[in-house]
């Protein structure tokens, strides 16, 4: 049993997700960018207990981490824009089509 009732959705509202979940990856992927891997990267502050090799290792898997999402997200993208999924078009209200 869902935790919240499933309202069907119109086609306008499936081009909106859409594009607002493309958006938030790379959102996201802008943000661990900035916040966080780049203060890694910078000269550690003196009181700073974290050893350089784990600071290193750690923005290298956020670094790869944000490269396999933003590649994803641009290929999902560019698919979804010559598919003419960002349209509501696309969508068909009629659950039989």
């Amino acid at each position: 049993m869902p935790f919240f009732k499933q309202r069907p959705k119109t086609a306008q509202q499936k081009a909106q997700q859409l594009t607002t979940r493309m958006f938030i990856r790379l959102a996201c992927c802008a943000y661990i960018v900035f916040y966080v891997i780049i203060p890694m990267l910078r000269p550690p502050i003196e009181e700073d207990t974290m050893n350089p090799s784990v600071r290193i290792g750690v923005a290298i898997a956020f670094i790869v981490a944000v490269v396999v999402i933003g590649i994803i997200t641009v290929r999902e993208i560019v698919v979804s824009w010559k598919a003419g999924r960002f349209k509501a078009s696309a969508y068909t209200d009629d659950p039989e089509a």
